[in-house]
């Protein structure tokens, strides 16, 4: 993965660089979530590391599963997301799969609240709109139009074709979208600002 930004990582340069390569080795397949954790708790005590007066909040501690788990999953799933997007981006694929819609993995989650919380529209009883909308910005945590949408990873997204968006959506039919690269650093920069409140908002373990 060619970035130095690692989300949750905290400020250690030290610790930033050993979690850059491990999440590099994942998303590359070369290595496994649990091999990752463990390389970094290995890393940490053989820095000296102590976890702070945690009050109930593992989150906290950077040797935690959680705080480990947090770290790992955020950065390889937006670094495969925004390859996934660029991916994406070419006129013929926009045209034939011009909109995503709103899943859902886990029939007792509030996907209809998010979604209205996100001012996103119902169309034809479905939680559908174009990949252009800003709506999936609003979805992610991290402000950007792709996923994760929620750390659990029970929100999902779908393509839906044109024929689809066009019985579903007929005055928006003939819109069309164009192509924009995405570069990871620059959404890497534009999820780090939010990493602070995100973690503030981390509710204490049981």
């Amino acid at each position: 993965m060619e970035t130095n930004i690692v989300l949750f990582g905290g400020s250690d340069p030290a610790f930033l660089e050993c979690a850059r390569v491990q999440i590099g080795a994942m998303v590359e397949g070369r290595l496994d979530q649990a091999t990752a954790r463990l390389r970094l708790k290995l890393f940490l005590r053989a820095q000296g590391y102590t976890p702070p007066a945690l009050d109930g909040r593992e989150i906290d501690d950077f040797e935690s599963d959680a705080r480990l788990n947090l770290i790992l999953e955020a950065n390889v799933e937006v670094a495969h997301s925004n390859r996934e997007w660029n991916e994406d981006q070419h006129d013929d694929l926009l045209y034939q799969w011009p909109a995503l819609e709103l899943g859902c993995l886990n029939r007792h989650a509030d996907a209809p609240g998010r979604w209205a919380q996100a001012r996103g529209i119902i169309c034809g009883g479905r939680m559908v709109a174009l990949k252009s909308d800003p709506v999936w910005e609003r979805l992610s945590p991290f402000g950007l139009p792709y996923g994760p949408f929620d750390f659990e990873c029970i929100l999902t997204a779908s393509n839906v074709d044109r024929n689809d968006w066009t019985r579903l959506n007929p005055a928006n039919a003939r819109v069309k979208i164009r192509p924009r690269i995405r570069n990871l650093d620059d959404d890497l920069e534009c999820a780090l600002k939010r990493c602070e409140g995100i973690l503030q908002a981390w509710p204490s373990s049981p």
